[in-house]
């Protein structure tokens, strides 16, 4: 990958910082003192725009071979949105693009030291009372508080991805001691949101990380592990699709993923699966400064990989998916453990949240662009992170 000037570097630094502020005030109860806008959104669109047109046009730091690939889905972007009425996919793609030759360890970083700071903040905010710290009740599951954010498993599942990634970019992410501090924060977090599968993952998460870089196995046999997104993604569809209340096996699932497969259930059968997608509106238990009083559907798709292909199309799941297959095979042909690891755990999450395609919650999403980078560019970005293990 050729070297990102510091301009460029810069660029998209500035730009980061602003869609990261942005959306995390989006999914937040600050929103009420701090509005974010369309006017907002489209300036910091526009200020992404103007960086991608300036890093190609004057320092010309996109490779010539690579221009019609980033084109063609950017175009796709457009079209999805278009037909939609949704930028979301839009606005993921133009910062994909203006990440380009950035390294992802500066993405990583950025990514920890922001979010984990407005997560800090939006804590202590909360807990004083200067912003709402809602508080659901889950009836015999008890209270959830999602300190600051708009449901207490966004908080949770955000703070797992945190973990993830200083485990990936920080030499502190791979010592006995970031494996405690992770369950014992991971056991607290469950305390008072009673994300059951958050916790689980983060201890799971947390324990392998310290123990698979002490072991020695052939990571050429490991190549198989880079389909299992796919294969996660297959699952997903098979067991929403068959779920039936009358088999007691599919109703044990369902009660453990708190709904998930009903839901997912009615979603395909009701909404649909199209090619590009369908703008619908969803009912769900979170706080809201708006709620939408008669949605198209009155309960909400959590798993991803049914959520992208039913609001963001068919055909945007296989590009998904056919991006983090690549990635992960070219991590796992680089011996990244936690990399590789993080990008398992991703595909996990996957199954049971709806932040595959949000930044805010998944910063790995930057290795999409392996989809139309050469694998030697992608390896020399690799190797700028995870020196540690």
């Amino acid at each position: 990958m050729r070297p990102c000037s510091r301009r460029g570097e810069l660029f998209f630094s500035i730009s980061f910082f602003l869609f990261l502020i942005s959306r995390l005030i989006k999914v937040s109860t600050l929103q009420v003192l701090v509005p974010v806008d369309s006017k907002v959104t489209w300036i910091i669109r526009g200020i992404i725009l103007l960086f991608t047109l300036v890093k190609w046009s004057i320092l010309k730091e996109y490779r010539r071979r690579h221009i019609v690939s980033l084109f063609v889905v950017l175009l796709f972007s457009i079209v999805q949105g278009v037909v939609n009425r949704n930028t979301i996919l839009f606005d993921i793609v133009l910062l994909l693009i203006l990440s380009y030759n950035v390294p992802l360890k500066t993405i990583l970083k950025q990514y920890v030291f922001v979010v984990g700071g407005c997560m800090a903040v939006l804590f202590v905010l909360s807990l004083t009372g200067v912003i709402e710290n809602f508080i659901f009740d889950a009836a015999e599951r008890g209270l959830r508080y999602s300190f600051g954010h708009i449901y207490a498993t966004d908080f949770a599942a955000m703070l797992l991805v945190l973990q993830m990634t200083v485990s990936v970019v920080f030499k502190f992410g791979k010592t006995a001691y970031f494996m405690v501090l992770s369950c014992m924060l991971g056991y607290i977090v469950y305390l008072f949101t009673d994300a059951r599968t958050s916790f689980v993952l983060c201890v799971l998460f947390a324990v392998m990380r310290f123990v698979l870089p002490k072991l020695s196995f052939n990571w050429s046999k490991c190549l198989w592990i880079s389909w299992l997104m796919p294969v996660l993604a297959i699952l997903t569809f098979m067991l929403n699709a068959m779920y039936n209340p009358n088999v007691w096996l599919f109703r044990m699932f369902n009660d453990l993923l708190s709904g998930r497969l009903a839901a997912g259930h009615r979603a395909i059968y009701e909404v649909g699966i199209s090619l590009l997608g369908n703008n619908i509106s969803m009912k769900g238990n979170g706080w809201s400064p708006n709620p939408i009083e008669v949605p198209d559907i009155d309960y909400f798709i959590d798993a991803s990989y049914l959520h992208v292909a039913i609001v963001y199309g068919i055909i945007t799941l296989l590009i998904v998916v056919i991006g983090y297959s690549i990635y992960m095979k070219r991590t796992i042909e680089k011996q990244k453990v936690a990399l590789t690891l993080s990008l398992v755990f991703i595909g996990i999450i996957a199954m049971i949240e709806h932040h595959l395609l949000e930044v805010i919650y998944n910063p790995f999403i930057f290795g999409l662009s392996s989809l139309w980078v050469s694998k030697w560019e992608t390896n020399r970005s690799i190797d700028t992170i995870e020196i540690y293990d």
